[in-house]
């Protein structure tokens, strides 16, 4: 598969969930127009593949902790596109260089 996303270094993006098997579902009609990560098992860690679908929609089982304020680093091909943390009650998202520097920011409170 020529696509990639990363969270936080774990890739959820596979052939069931956005690849050649759920371009061939009948549940997602040809293709995956949305893809949401949730850890659809609650077993806390990240199983991918493809959890659950609907139309053009596909949910994915992928963990992102909420017990500690922390950044979330989305990444495709090798490049952080956004980091996602809370500052104060507020969500931030925010665009951010793919360079060491970017891994080593502390979190906002």
């Amino acid at each position: 598969m020529a696509a990639s996303l990363k969270i936080n270094g774990v890739e959820v993006l596979d052939s069931a969930n956005s690849g050649a098997a759920a371009q061939m579902s009948t549940a997602l009609q040809g293709g995956v127009a949305a893809l949401f990560l949730e850890d659809a098992n609650k077993n806390g860690k990240s199983d991918v593949g493809l959890a659950y679908s609907t139309t053009f929609i596909a949910w994915t089982d992928a963990f992102i902790s909420a017990t500690q304020p922390a950044f979330v680093d989305m990444t495709a091909r090798r490049n952080v596109l956004y980091r996602f943390g809370r500052r104060g009650a507020a969500p931030v998202l925010v665009p951010v260089a793919a360079t060491a520097s970017a891994h080593s920011e502390e979190p906002p409170r």
